[in-house]
């Protein structure tokens, strides 16, 4: 599960583990390469994750011209989905001309999510994607939760998510657009 989370002039994205451990050494769980969410190359203030494991194989080190300059709901559209739907297609990972996973984008103090059906759709204050029976879950938790700073509210909306959903689960890993810190929160 993937959590975007807009705070003031800032995304905060967090991504829960679950799907790495398909072939993955558990002491290996938590290296950069293994997980589903990570900092575009050479792009500052930029995350980008996927729900996918593979997924996030195939895009993590393409080189996102269109993220050199302020993320808009067009750059997304006519640049950033675009270059992945090309390489994935070229990786035989779409399903005909639809994504397997949705994406999400975060520069500065935006953020964006192409789903499935490459509709692209803007991230005005909390987003959950990835796991459809515990996106209602977190919707509710971020809203309880709506006070707490950042990575409280993360961890709590996680907390909530796991007891309703035992295939999502610690430990999770959160970034900041405006720090290059990889914060784990194993419990």
């Amino acid at each position: 599960m993937i959590l975007i989370l807009k705070d003031k002039d800032s995304i905060w994205m967090a991504s829960s583990i679950e799907n790495t451990f398909g072939g993955v050494n558990t002491k290996d769980i938590l290296l950069q390469d293994n997980l589903k969410m990570w900092r575009p190359l050479g792009k500052a203030g930029a995350i980008m994750a996927t729900t996918g494991v593979a997924q996030a194989d195939a895009l993590r080190y393409t080189d996102f011209m269109a993220l050199n300059a302020p993320l808009t709901q067009t750059s997304m559209i006519r640049n950033i989905l675009p270059t992945a739907k090309a390489l994935l297609k070229d990786q035989g990972r779409l399903n005909g001309s639809r994504l397997c996973q949705e994406i999400a984008v975060a520069k500065d103090d935006k953020a964006f999510v192409a789903t499935t059906a490459c509709t692209v759709l803007e991230v005005e204050d909390f987003a959950a994607i990835g796991y459809p029976q515990s996106e209602e879950v977190a919707l509710g938790a971020a809203r309880l939760y709506r006070d707490l700073p950042p990575i409280d509210r993360i961890t709590e909306i996680f907390h909530t998510i796991e007891r309703a959903d035992k295939s999502v689960h610690f430990p999770v890993v959160i970034m900041n657009t405006r720090s290059d810190e990889r914060i784990v929160i194993y419990e």
